[in-house]
């Protein structure tokens, strides 16, 4: 199963929304997209805030590059931060993922400036 570009961009706007509704009193901070960690056995103590969402698909490696993919394509002036922190955050299983990252975020980056 293939995870819906539809579904997960709709759920990580409607996360930002819910995040930006949340700071909502703070409007000068952006929103963040990391919280503190709960869990006694991370070595970090901040993480994802998409984590959760990532965890269901990082089992299989269409999912997972489609779910990257997608966060990659959906920045936006008002949630890059958000978008960012949630990046860097995430639990990644496998040490290919980073260098998809980075082949990734190149592309994204050359498609987007022609």
């Amino acid at each position: 199963m293939i995870v819906d570009d539809i579904q997960t961009t709709q759920g990580m706007k409607l996360s930002y929304r819910l995040h930006k509704l949340l700071q909502s009193s703070n409007d000068s901070e952006p929103v963040r997209g990391i919280r503190l960690s709960d869990s006694l056995s991370d070595n970090s103590s901040e993480m994802s805030v998409a984590g959760t969402l990532y965890t269901l698909v990082r089992g299989n490696r269409a999912n997972r590059h489609y779910f990257l993919t997608t966060l990659l394509n959906m920045f936006e002036d008002d949630s890059v931060c958000y978008q960012v922190e949630n990046l860097i955050e995430l639990c990644y299983i496998t040490c290919c993922l980073p260098d998809f990252m980075i082949v990734l975020t190149i592309s994204v980056t050359f498609s987007t400036a022609e």
